[in-house]
């Protein structure tokens, strides 16, 4: 009987050790995506800067993030969205505005939309500018 308990006893600790190594695994991966997202956002705004000045010098947006004039303005900021790494970030120009985005944590270009409605999990990182 008593080698039953022993057992047991290993198991239930075994069962213990291996939630908690789940939890903290959970959370280091949490605490990853968080440093990410605060660096995305921080890219975002740099390049946000980069392509109104691009603007102010040239009178026009820039086409693209890769456009050889626009490299000087965000020298030293990386356009590789760290959720994407093989593609840069995103930038579109509509008629009255220009958005920049990272397909965020869902690793889904989900098109610059940062959530839908009914859905919990944060979709694109988005910065949407009126032009000037």
């Amino acid at each position: 009987m008593r080698e039953d308990i022993k057992i047991n006893l290993v198991i239930i600790i075994s069962l213990l050790l291996s939630v908690h190594l789940i939890i903290l695994t959970a959370k280091n991966d949490a605490e990853r995506t968080a440093g990410k997202i605060l660096r995305v956002k921080d890219d975002l705004e740099s390049i946000s800067e980069g392509i109104e000045n691009f603007h102010a010098v040239y009178n026009e947006y820039p086409v693209s993030l890769e456009e050889k004039r626009f490299a000087r303005f965000v020298r030293g900021i990386s356009v590789r969205d760290p959720f994407d790494p093989e593609k840069n970030y995103r930038y579109r120009k509509g008629g009255r505005t220009w958005k920049l985005y990272s397909v965020g944590p869902n690793r889904t270009d989900d098109g610059g939309v940062n959530w839908r409605k009914g859905e919990i999990i944060l979709l694109d990182i988005v910065i949407e500018r009126e032009k000037k």
